[in-house]
């Protein structure tokens, strides 16, 4: 068997350097992009799962269990900056099945930091359609603008434990134990998380009737990224246990003392007549490697962890070797590693004498006398020997404003780039033509960065005239100084403007030039602020040294002219000529002031008295009035007169006397007198 695992790692490790052998040309570059650097709105959704919690956009988060609440933040930005108030819509979708899919959208608007965060549960953790890959699609509009993000995650048991079943001495499945021996068990158990996770393991059993036996309770820190981990534990069988059916089961718990995933058994039986077993099972397990760079300069030391875990019942004395490549490095001792013990191993690599390229570091533990599993005892790292080049370079010098006054702060932004192979620090110097303008310190900027800096420049004190904005690199270990300078535009200064008040009247008009008494008079204004400063304008209006009207505008800004209007009622005036004057009061500190008035002349008369036409209009208007009114009176008597005849024909007619005969007049049948 020992032979056989040295074939399998020779042609592991044979596999990885033929996979280092492939030409560069058929690698794939990515090309990272600063946040600075995109011009446009962006939304960036993730999780609380730190540190792999989808930052960036299309990424998955580190799953989540059942029963755990799911935190959603839509980080809304725009060039770069948050952006408030503004709607983001979560389109969760849950694993696609057969039986039902959980799908629902939720809007929330961003905070002051442009995040906007939804929490949400699952259905019932038991319920078996959650288990899969959810969806998040999130979206936002802006300004005509849209963005979106998608982010995935699973959901499932974190840690899971994917059998419990009794062994022997050798790992292999026994179904029946004696009395008064001991088991073996194997818990296969799986973490699904990217991130080492905590959990504390208790294995038990039960007998027939119904009675628990062994609580055997270790806590691990189990491997993430989905990998199968077989722990071995021993438990004692009591002779007062039952014979019979027998149940043995696992459980897992979190650092909270509650269960990651439900509990798994299986069943095995107890036995009076076979003879007891002692078990001593044998597993060491490398848990994790680690580099401490996986890109190292040639000539530095780069140091290199091994963890081992006694995954066995008995305690262990081995040796872990160390290769690059095929070539043994080291051979590391683990002695005295009890029963699920850990422990880290460190050396130190010396790349002086290795060329530039590819290598794999190859942990490896020798198969101990009849381990129980041997897959584990091995595990590859890969890391890259380069040589180091300083580069660090400007690449762009920029300034929103080509034309300013002396005294005004100018944004300049200088934009760098480390295209070497190291991390830099080094200092930028300004310049405006030959005078330094500023200068700004740069630490650790990392390669393949790209890193804007804002330098504000005070033109106090300068001349007028132009200056030549550039800027230059102060680094000594700089191996390319071709790309330490860089030359932007022209900046022209000019001297700033004379600040003065200067309020004018331009014109003043009147809609007419003579008027009676009593009339009134429209006297329209016209003022203009001539002066740099915005001004309060008090506009008043004169008939002689009689003020008619005034009126105050606000906020008239530079350049801008006003109309107003104003009104003159004559009325107790007396007639001759007035000379009609718009004034503006004279600031404290104008200094022309022969624009502050305009004129103009009206005459006011007297009304005219009434002309023989008149007198005569008059006169007949009175004459028409009486003759209508004689004739309204004369017909009224008339109408009353014949309303009289007729009443007293109708009294007639009511008291004719006997034996008058029809056609005899009324005196005659003696009704009226001879």
């Amino acid at each position: 068997m020992y032979s056989k695992t040295l074939k399998k790692l020779s042609i592991m490790l044979f596999a990885v350097i033929l996979l280092m052998a492939i030409p560069q040309s058929l690698s794939i570059n990515f090309q990272e992009v600063s946040a600075y650097e995109e011009k446009s709105l962006i939304l960036d959704v993730f999780t609380q799962k730190t540190p792999f919690n989808g930052h960036g956009l299309n990424q998955s988060s580190d799953p989540f269990a059942p029963y755990e609440v799911v935190k959603l933040y839509g980080n809304l930005t725009y060039n770069g900056h948050p952006l408030a108030n503004v709607p983001v819509t979560f389109n969760i979708t849950g694993p696609p099945n057969k039986l039902y899919n959980y799908t629902f959208e939720v809007t929330r608007e961003t905070n002051e930091s442009g995040i906007a965060s939804l929490d949400f549960s699952f259905p019932q953790p038991n319920d078996t359609k959650i288990i899969g890959i959810w969806t998040v699609k999130a979206l936002a509009e802006y300004k005509g603008r849209s963005a979106c993000d998608i982010l995935t995650f699973r959901v499932d048991w974190i840690i899971k434990i994917l059998s419990v079943k009794p062994v022997n001495s050798t790992g292999d499945y026994q179904g029946v134990f004696g009395i008064g021996g001991e088991m073996g068990v194997e818990v296969t158990l799986r973490n699904i998380a990217r991130t080492f996770q905590n959990t504390t393991l208790f294995i038990g059993f039960h007998d027939e009737l119904n009675v628990y036996f062994g609580n055997k309770t270790e806590n691990f820190n189990i491997e993430p990224n989905n990998k199968t981990v077989k722990i071995y534990f021993k438990l004692p069988i009591p002779k007062w246990a039952v014979p019979g059916n027998a149940v043995l089961y696992a459980c897992a718990f979190t650092p909270n003392e509650t269960a990651y995933c439900p509990q798994m058994s299986s069943v095995f039986y107890i036995s009076q007549f076979k003879p007891p077993l002692t078990i001593n099972i044998h597993d060491l397990s490398i848990v994790n490697l680690e580099l401490a760079r996986n890109r190292v300069a040639k000539g530095e030391k780069v140091e290199i962890s091994v963890t081992v875990r006694n995954e066995g019942t008995e305690t262990e004395n081995a040796t872990v070797n160390l290769y690059c490549n095929l070539t043994l490095i080291d051979k590391l001792q683990v002695n005295n590693l009890k029963p699920y013990a850990v422990r880290k191993l460190s050396l130190e690599l010396d790349t002086a004498d290795l060329d530039v390229g590819k290598y794999a570091i190859l942990a490896e533990i020798p198969p101990l006398p009849a381990e129980a599993e041997i897959e584990d005892n091995f595990m590859t790292k890969e890391f890259t020997i380069y040589t180091p080049y300083h580069d660090p370079a400007i690449i762009n010098v920029s300034s929103p404003v080509s034309e300013a006054v002396t005294g005004d702060i100018i944004p300049i932004e200088v934009t760098l780039k480390n295209n070497g192979t190291e991390v830099e620090s080094f200092s930028v110097e300004v310049y405006a033509n030959s005078t330094i303008i500023g200068e700004t310190n740069i630490s650790h900027l990392s390669p393949a960065k790209i890193l804007k800096k804002i330098l504000n420049w005070n033109t106090t004190g300068f001349k007028e005239g132009k200056y030549v904005i550039s800027a230059n690199i102060l680094a000594p270990e700089d191996e390319n100084m071709k790309n330490n300078n860089f030359i932007d535009g022209i900046i022209h200064l000019r001297l700033p403007l004379r600040r003065f008040h200067d309020l004018a009247v331009e014109y003043v008009s009147v809609d007419k030039h003579e008027a009676t008494i009593g009339e009134t008079v429209t006297i329209t204004v016209q003022v203009k602020n001539e002066g740099n400063f915005t001004e309060k304008i008090n506009v008043k209006v004169y008939a002689n040294q009689t003020l008619i009207e005034n009126q105050t505008l606000e906020n008239v800004a530079p350049s801008e002219e006003k109309i107003i209007v104003f009104v003159w009622n004559t009325t107790g005036f007396k007639e001759g000529k007035y000379i009609v004057k718009a004034e503006i009061p004279p600031l404290l500190t104008e200094e022309n002031t022969e624009n502050n008035c305009k004129y103009e002349i009206i005459t006011l008369l007297q009304p005219l008295p009434p002309s023989m036409w008149n007198l005569f209009i008059i006169l007949l208007i009175i004459i028409l009035l009486l003759l209508l009114f004689i004739t309204i009176f004369t017909l009224r008597r008339k109408r009353k007169a014949k309303r009289g005849r007729l009443a007293a024909l109708i009294k007639l007619s009511l008291m004719r006397p006997p034996g008058f005969e029809p056609g005899s007049s009324a005196r005659e049948a003696g009704v009226l007198p001879g």
